[in-house]
């Protein structure tokens, strides 16, 4: 499973509406908006609310590896792709990360599990610092980025 991260140094830029386009480009994705300050995808692509889950955190599940058939299934059937198994499966999936502004806590946060973060910036003096900001913050994570203007 891959993971693109759509993120800006400032708000305003179209994160929301590039993850919108490449959502609609593509099959088989998983969507999520870390914008924690203004969470607005869902008022975008409208999603039908299949399921409600309660969440927990804090414990790590582990694999026992005495009753394990190797039959990949925990992989295909875990609804939260937590499982990563170091063998290649026949279907890719891809998640979409409508990331948050700035270069704060939550872009910080958003940066795990991320494969390649796409820059969404503007052409004005203001952008080019931001996107200087936001690039240093991505390569002290080691993590390669694109630039959209």
């Amino acid at each position: 499973m891959k993971q693109l991260l759509i993120i800006s140094g400032k708000g305003g830029t179209g994160k929301t509406t590039l993850t919108v386009s490449f959502a609609a480009l593509g099959d088989n994705l998983i969507l999520a908006d870390c914008d924690v300050d203004a969470a607005d995808l869902r008022l975008v692509l409208k999603p039908e609310v299949l399921e409600r889950h309660d969440f927990y955190s804090g414990k790590i599940a582990e694999i026992n590896q005495a009753r394990c058939k190797r039959c990949l299934q925990c992989v295909k059937n875990c609804n939260f792709q937590a499982i990563e198994i170091n063998i290649e499966l026949a279907e890719v999936r891809l998640n979409l990360v409508d990331g948050p502004p700035e270069i704060g806590c939550p872009v910080i946060s958003s940066f795990s599990g991320t494969d390649l973060a796409l820059i969404v910036t503007e052409p004005t003096i203001s952008g080019l610092h931001d996107l200087k900001r936001i690039l240093k913050l991505a390569d002290n994570f080691q993590i390669a980025s694109m630039v959209c203007i």
